[in-house]
C-alpha cells in the first residue's frame, strides 16, 4: 500500500526521537526515515541513516539520501537530535566545542530545512518542518552560553521560515 505520510527524524535513535519514531511507526501507510549517530536495523517502514550531524560536510554530501522523491499527503521533518555540548564558562571553552555544539543545534538543522524546502516546494500536500528547541533559548544559565545560543538562533531560524513561506505563499508550516 502506498504511504501517505513520510516523517524524517533526527536523533531517531534515543530519547524523544526514538519515542516518535516508534510511535509514527505504528501508525497505517506511515514511513520513517531515522537519522542517527548510532547504527539502527531497518524495519517495515523505516529507513535509518547513520549520519553524524556534527559533520557538516558529510551532511551536505548526503542530502539527497534523506529527502526521497514521492507523492505524499504529508511529508514532515523533525529536526529532534541537539546536543548540550561542552558545560563552560566563556572565556573557558574550547574551540572545537564551540563549533560542535552550532554545528548539530544550528548548521545541520538550517541545512536540512533549507533541502526540505528546495526538494519540496512543489510538493502539493502539506508540508512541515518541526524544530526541536529548549526553554534555554530564552533562559541565561551560566555556562550554558553555546547551547543556549545554538537553541535562540534556531528558534529565530524556525520563524524566518515560517515568515519567508508565508511571504511567497510557498505552503510550508513550521
Amino acid at each position: 500500500m502506498e504511504k501517505k505520510s513520510l516523517y524524517i527524524i533526527t536523533g531517531a535513535s534515543k530519547g524523544l526521537g526514538l519515542a516518535l519514531k516508534k510511535a509514527l511507526l505504528k501508525l497505517p501507510h506511515t514511513g520513517v526515515i531515522g537519522i542517527s549517530r548510532s547504527p539502527q536495523q531497518p524495519e517495515d517502514n523505516f529507513t535509518p541513516i547513520q549520519l553524524d550531524l556534527g559533520d557538516a560536510k558529510n551532511l551536505i554530501n548526503r542530502i539527497i539520501e534523506i529527502f526521497p522523491e514521492g507523492t505524499y499527503e504529508e511529508i514532515v521533518l523533525i529536526n529532534n537530535a541537539g546536543w548540550i555540548g561542552e558545560i563552560a564558562y566563556n572565556g573557558n571553552l574550547s574551540s572545537e566545542a564551540i563549533v560542535s555544539i552550532h554545528t548539530v543545534n544550528v548548521i545541520a538543522p538550517a541545512l536540512l530545512m533549507n533541502a526540505f524546502m528546495k526538494t519540496y516546494k512543489h510538493h502539493n500536500g502539506a508540508k512541515i518542518i518541526v524544530n526541536i528547541s529548549s526553554g534555554a533559548a530564552a533562559k541565561v544559565v551560566d555556562g550554558w552560553s553555546g547551547y543556549s545560543a545554538s537553541k535562540a538562533a534556531l528558534n529565530q531560524m524556525t520563524m524566518i521560515a515560517q515568515r519567508e513561506s508565508e511571504l511567497k505563499n510557498l505552503g510550508f508550516n513550521q
